[in-house]
């Protein structure tokens, strides 16, 4: 059987869970001053297979009193295993608009008391510009591009600073993996009633001036497959350090392909 809730009449097939953060609407006053709210929704289609797999975006998000030219606000993402089966997770993280997309970046840090990243004056200007170009130098804060495709140039923001666990898979993939594209992979085994790593943990979108504010939605859903075989058999990654790894096979299987 499959429990399925509904918003916004969208539909979603296998296992998933949808956490849209509807927002970042913006009214621009004539003193430039511009306020935005988010809020969010989710949606869950679990299919039962063998045993109950099932899982849960977990989130910490607190929404910006306004944007700015730098606008950074927390959103925290994990996933946790609820169901009664180890399982490997994958999500899809996106945003509604591509230009928003291209100039925005998540971020791993993980805050303490005495520094969060959402004071947007806390972070030094030349290091938001060095992020918003990619260059290669000191990124203690973990900000990784949001682009879907990765190039030579994109590959330090995009690549090198993903939390540890985490892999991703861009839309412009052509080799082997090209069915699994589009993707962050956590690579080890979630057990039942265990989290996932965070992907990110901040949002930074860095506009050129206020004239481009504009209004954008997030969206963030996660997917599992079960660490077992079709013939109830535990993945093993491949002795060869080129060979496949367990997280790949189980997802190459769930998707049909042949290895």
């Amino acid at each position: 059987m499959a429990k399925i809730n509904k918003q916004n009449n969208i539909k979603l097939y296998k296992k998933r869970l949808l956490s849209i953060v509807l927002g970042v609407s913006v009214i621009a006053f004539s003193s430039l001053i511009v306020y935005a709210y988010l809020t969010s929704s989710s949606e869950v289609v679990n299919k039962v297979q063998i045993g109950n797999n099932t899982i849960e975006i977990i989130e910490e998000f607190t929404p910006p009193k306004k944007q700015t030219i730098n606008t950074i606000f927390k959103k925290k993402v994990q996933v946790k295993n609820t169901g009664n089966v180890p399982c490997y997770i994958r999500v899809y993280a996106d945003f509604s608009d591509g230009e928003i997309r291209d100039i925005s970046f998540f971020s791993n840090y993980e805050s303490t008391s005495e520094t969060t990243l959402d004071e947007t004056s806390f972070l030094d200007e030349n290091y938001i510009s060095e992020i918003a170009n990619g260059i290669k130098g000191s990124n203690p804060y973990g900000f990784y591009s949001a682009k879907r495709d990765v190039t030579d140039d994109s590959n330090y923001v995009n690549l090198s600073h993903l939390p540890t666990n985490w892999v991703f898979i861009p839309d412009n993939e052509t080799g082997d993996d090209s069915a699994l594209k589009g993707y962050y992979y956590y690579t080890k085994e979630v057990a039942p009633g265990d989290v996932t790593s965070p992907l990110f943990t901040y949002i930074m979108t860095i506009y050129e001036d206020e004239q481009n504010i504009k209004q954008f939605d997030v969206i963030v859903y996660g997917e599992s497959v079960q660490v077992t075989d079709k013939n109830g058999d535990t993945f093993e990654d491949d002795t060869d350090e080129n060979g496949i790894k367990a997280w790949k096979k189980a997802w190459r299987e769930f998707l049909d392909l042949a290895d």
